[in-house]
């Protein structure tokens, strides 16, 4: 596995299996070497590609053949056309081998699918105005609460958009900031309970998000995984600055620039990387750190960065997102 690009994410599941033996052209044998529900989940969800077409290629030279060429298939769909970060078209395949099997009744039935890729969500929600989308999914309660309503959209108040709310209860994902324990000052636990009781949720959300969203009290939300009795970690800024003197950090050593210091003159000072276009959460986190003497850089990054340095351990204190799964497997995520 030394050849592996992202060995973070593959070594783990790759690990825990014998090498895959072709039985016959139609069967293939995994078989794992320890006993845990979970591998009978990550076999199936391993994809089978064609030997006679990679060969023994590095993962370097399989990720520079493949990265705007599509591996050989066996799928309902071919590929028409393709253009790089515009669009993508499928074509159905009219004697695909699996149609009238019984558990695709009813699926693949498009002759064709298009993707077409927008770089800014701007530009998408416009395309939806003009009625060149079906459907638009509102991730922002602003944008819900402020500009997709019937006093400024026109459409809206005519009907001829609908807004309608989709309830469930599907495992939700979770996101929220992750430390780097080997780095000073967050190598200290109290440290960083200090920053969790200086993120103001409440106000947050009744400012920034409307009251749309619900805390996640666990790091598996929505039934039935999470544990609704889970202690939460409450904004108190006397406990954060309590926490803080515990650590080290002084109120009486804030300089005159409003920050504080250690004992050998160092400014508590740290960067947060940020990718996406909307800070209004970090500028908010960044005003209530201020207020105590902690100095927060928010760092305007791109996503390929930030894997890198994460990857790298390269950072402090870092933004991430996990999805929800049906099947939480803490081991996967978190070691």
């Amino acid at each position: 596995h030394d050849d592996l690009e992202d060995p973070m994410s593959q070594i783990q599941k790759l690990q825990k299996f014998e090498r895959p033996v072709a039985l016959s052209k139609d069967v293939l044998m995994v078989k794992a070497k320890e006993k845990e529900w979970i591998l009978f989940l990550q076999a199936g969800a391993m994809t089978v590609l064609p030997e006679h077409i990679i060969g023994r290629m590095t993962a370097k030279e399989y990720m520079k053949e493949f990265e705007t060429k599509f591996m050989l298939g066996c799928g309902p769909y071919t590929v028409e056309k393709a253009a790089t970060n515009q669009e993508i078209v499928l074509k159905k395949v009219d004697n695909w081998w699996a149609k009238d099997k019984p558990y695709n009744k009813y699926q693949y039935n498009f002759d064709r699918i298009k993707y077409t890729f927008y770089s800014e969500q701007s530009l998408l929600l416009e395309k939806f105005k003009k009625g060149e989308l079906d459907l638009y999914l509102v991730g922002v309660a602003r944008r819900w609460h402020q500009e997709l309503t019937a006093d400024n959209e026109e459409k809206i108040k005519l009907n001829h958009i609908v807004r309608q709310r989709v309830y469930n209860k599907a495992p939700q994902g979770l996101v929220g900031f992750f430390f780097n324990i080997r780095e000073y000052p967050f190598d200290d636990k109290n440290t960083r309970k200090a920053l969790m009781h200086l993120f103001n949720r409440e106000k947050m959300m009744e400012t920034l998000f409307f009251n749309e969203y619900t805390y996640s009290k666990s790091y598996f939300p929505n039934p039935p995984n999470e544990n609704p009795d889970n202690e939460m970690i409450e904004y108190n800024p006397e406990k954060a600055i309590q926490l803080l003197e515990e650590a080290g950090w002084y109120q009486d050593s804030i300089n005159s620039d409003g920050y504080m210091e250690d004992l050998d003159g160092n400014v508590f000072e740290f960067d947060l990387p940020a990718t996406g276009e909307d800070t209004r959460i970090e500028t908010v986190l960044q005003e209530e750190l201020k207020a105590v003497g902690i100095k927060m850089n928010v760092k305007k990054t791109t996503w390929a960065t930030l894997v890198k340095d994460l990857n790298e351990r390269n950072f402090r204190i870092t933004q991430l997102g996990f999805t929800g799964s049906l099947f939480p497997y803490p081991e996967m995520m978190y070691h």
